[in-house]
């Protein structure tokens, strides 16, 4: 391989790297400063998910939308882990973004 592609390829990684450690920077320290509406609805259904142990709690009315693999479903399982709702969302949107 030529120089400029292996310099090419090095400055696409670290790109790379950083995008995704500012992804994960900000879903776990900044948490807190960007729950809106949204999230924190997600965030208390997640909880209720937990509770019941259900896809639809009981006592949870929601959209139309039938949930499987989202990140309102994977920070459920974490919320059950940890007991930290901040932490687990944090951590789901991590992965869901992966």
């Amino acid at each position: 391989m030529s120089k400029k592609v292996i310099i090419l390829r090095i400055i696409l990684l670290s790109f790379a790297v950083f995008a995704l450690w500012s992804v994960f920077d900000v879903n776990l320290k900044h948490f807190n400063y960007a729950i809106n509406s949204d999230i924190g609805g997600d965030a208390l259904s997640a909880v209720a998910m937990w509770k019941y142990h259900s896809l639809h709690p009981v006592n949870w009315c929601g959209s139309t939308e039938s949930r499987i693999i989202s990140v309102v479903t994977v920070a459920a399982f974490l919320y059950g882990l940890s007991h930290n709702i901040q932490l687990s969302m944090g951590l789901a949107c991590c992965i869901v973004c992966v």
